[in-house]
């Protein structure tokens, strides 16, 4: 009898051994998928920490880029300003200015508000004559100034009684801060 109760115990220690092998067995399954999610999970993370890092050093870039942008570009809000600046570099180049002029301000066509209404464009017509290296030079001037402009058109055309003479028309737009009424109506972004 003895024996009996021993194989007994024996038979339900091993089917207790079993079923609790089996159930750790199903809970460690169930841990490595957990640490699999969680290693996952955490390299993630560190992917997007790289990536948040870069986009940052690129962010501060570009920041220091539209300081330096900034320092340089020359925010004129008076276009007869504008085109007094053009009637000197013409009078700097030893070019005749011809015609200048605004052209007219229209809020929803080309010279409408940009920039979320915080900048308007305004465009201006110029017509110079004078010798060809004079006319390019201007242009250049032009390109490099420190105005936010842009060429539009542009025509070189020689002055047929006038030999190595030429006429220049070109249509140049530029950037100024938008007058206090037109920033608060908002604008159309370009």
């Amino acid at each position: 009898m003895r024996r009996k109760w021993t194989v007994l115990i024996v038979a339900l220690f091993l089917a207790v051994a079993v079923a609790a092998e089996r159930v750790s067995a199903y809970y460690v399954s169930k841990l490595v998928v957990r640490r699999r999610a969680l290693e996952n999970g955490l390299e993630e993370a560190t992917v997007r920490t790289l990536r948040a890092k870069q986009e940052k050093v690129r962010y501060d870039e570009v920041e220091r880029l539209a300081k330096q942008v900034e320092s340089a570009v020359r925010w004129e809000p008076d276009s007869t300003n504008l085109l007094r600046w053009f009637a000197d570099m013409a009078a700097a180049e030893g070019v005749r200015l011809l015609n200048s002029k605004l052209r007219p301000y229209n809020r929803t066509g080309k010279d409408s508000l940009v920039g979320e209404g915080k900048l308007r464009r305004i465009g201006f017509d110029v017509v110079l004559e004078g010798g060809f290296r004079p006319l390019v030079q201007f242009v250049e001037r032009v390109e490099r100034t420190p105005h936010v402009m842009l060429i539009e058109r542009l025509s070189l055309s020689a002055v047929r009684s006038s030999p190595g003479m030429g006429e220049l028309k070109i249509t140049v737009s530029c950037l100024s801060p938008a007058p206090v009424e037109d920033a608060q109506e908002g604008g159309d972004v370009q």
